[in-house]
């Protein structure tokens, strides 16, 4: 499966690198108006820029990885899948519930796969405690609590602390995503 990467500033650039580095998946492409970004994503994963537009046409890629601000998540969603492109879409899925309803709704209609990268269920971690869970090892699980991350403070002046660009901060976010699939929580238990 081919995939071009939009957006190559930090997360855009992991991702891309772990495309790099999958023996089913092929990077063909990257996408990032940032001139800058795309000269430091090219000197680490020597594939060319395409725009957008080119992206979209292009027959080859199949898969989107969109790893943007918030803000162009939607609209760009959207043009992948009317260009019968599966997206992989870099968390928050958007900015706020209305969106979040749109795309839903948007996606529904499309014979592609949209998928949002929460890849926390992943870790070793919440891998050992589901298992712990299924087992029964542990008893009824009533509530639980967990904690990932930084203090905002690398991220200060970013486009991540412009409402505008995120939506609001990561609690917001993060409950719109369970308000509009709540069945996320089950699955990520």
């Amino acid at each position: 499966m081919n995939f071009a990467v939009v957006g190559v500033g930090t997360f855009g650039v992991k991702r891309a690198s772990a495309i790099k580095r999958s023996k089913k998946a092929k990077l063909v492409a990257i996408c990032d108006l940032n001139k800058e970004n795309v000269l430091k994503a090219q000197k680490i994963l020597d594939v060319p820029n395409k725009s957008f537009k080119e992206i979209l046409n292009d027959e080859n890629i199949q898969i989107v990885c969109i790893c943007t601000p918030n803000k162009f998540h939607m609209s760009m969603i959207k043009d992948c899948l009317k260009s019968n492109k599966h997206v992989f879409c870099e968390k928050p899925l958007c900015r706020n519930l209305n969106e979040a309803k749109e795309i839903y709704e948007f996606s529904k209609k499309s014979n592609a796969i949209l998928q949002i990268g929460s890849n926390h269920r992943y870790f070793e971690s919440v891998m050992y405690a589901k298992k712990l869970i299924d087992k029964k090892v542990i008893g009824e699980v009533l509530s639980f609590n967990g904690r990932i991350g930084h203090n905002g403070e690398r991220l200060k002046n970013s486009w991540f602390w412009k409402k505008d660009m995120s939506g609001g901060g990561i609690y917001w976010i993060m409950a719109v995503i369970f308000l509009i699939y709540p069945d996320i929580l089950l699955e990520i238990l």
